[in-house]
């Protein structure tokens, strides 16, 4: 196969394979890796743990709609969400 000094078209396009397959095969290998490890971590019960959410206390109302309104609006465009998968529970001002 390499008997020459230089390589032919041919056999350089099968040392380009050989080393594409090795690289995508390793890849796939690392993600099924991945995805058996959380499996078990996840039956194993080592997955991260919810942590129950505080008691805010309530707020002043102190802004109007309008002001609200804009507010919620900037923060939906930041998080590019249209559903509104977010909830606001107070708008400070820091000075």
């Amino acid at each position: 196969m390499f008997a020459g000094s230089t390589m032919g078209i041919f056999e350089s396009i099968i040392v380009s394979a050989l080393g594409l397959s090795v690289v995508f095969t390793a890849l796939a290998i690392l993600a099924i890796a991945i995805i058996i490890f959380s499996k078990i971590f996840n039956c194993l019960g080592l997955a991260e743990e919810k942590v129950a959410p505080k008691v805010a206390k309530p707020v002043e109302e102190n802004l109007d709609e309008e002001h609200c309104a804009v507010i919620v609006s900037a923060i939906s465009e930041e998080l590019r969400s249209k559903r509104g998968n977010y909830r606001i529970k107070s708008i400070k001002e820091i000075k």
